[in-house]
C-alpha cells in the first residue's frame, strides 16, 4: 500500500517522499487504513516505496506488485492534474473494501480498480456481479 496512518492518525503517502524523508520515519509506527494492523516500510532500490503487512497478517488488502502500485499512482496523479477530486487507496468501511482510486464527480462516487493482471473473462464478470450486488444492497439500485 502506498499510504498508511501514523501513530497520530495522519495519512502518510510514502510514495511522495524522498529517500531521506523515508529514512527519518523508520522509527515511527504505521497502520493499515483497512484493518488497522501495524505495517512496515518497504523502501528498497527496485520497487516503489510502500507499506506492507507482517507475514502473518490476516488483512485481506495485501499483496500488490510494483507494476500495480505504479499504475494506480500514475492514474491518481493524472486524474488529480485534471482537477478531479480523487483519493488514493480509499477504504470503504460499509463494504470492508479498499478501492485503488476513489473519484467524486458532483454527487456521483466512483470506485476505480486498476487491473493489470491477466484474469479470465469469467473472473471479470464474477467480480462485476459481486460489485453490482454490493452497490444494489447498499444504495437500493
Amino acid at each position: 500500500m502506498l499510504q498508511a496512518f501514523n501513530q497520530h492518525g495522519e495519512l502518510v503517502p510514502i510514495w511522495k517522499m524522498t529517500r531521506q524523508e523515508i529514512e527519518q520515519r523508520y522509527k515511527e509506527s504505521f497502520y493499515c487504513p483497512s484493518c488497522r494492523e501495524q505495517v512496515i516500510i518497504k523502501a528498497g532500490i527496485k520497487n516503489t516505496p510502500h507499506f506492507a503487512h507482517q507475514q502473518k497478517s490476516e488483512c485481506v488488502q495485501t499483496g500488490e506488485g510494483s507494476y500495480h502500485e505504479n499504475g494506480k499512482k500514475d492514474m491518481f496523479n493524472w486524474l488529480q492534474s485534471q482537477g478531479y477530486h480523487v483519493k488514493l487507496e480509499y477504504y470503504h468501511p460499509q463494504i470492508n473494501q479498499r478501492s485503488d482510486i476513489f473519484l467524486q464527480l458532483g454527487k456521483k462516487q466512483i470506485a476505480i480498480e486498476y487491473q493489470c493482471a491477466k484474469i479470465s473473462k469469467q473472473e471479470a464478470l464474477m467480480r462485476r456481479k459481486v460489485i453490482n450486488q454490493l452497490v444494489s444492497s447498499q444504495f437500493g439500485f
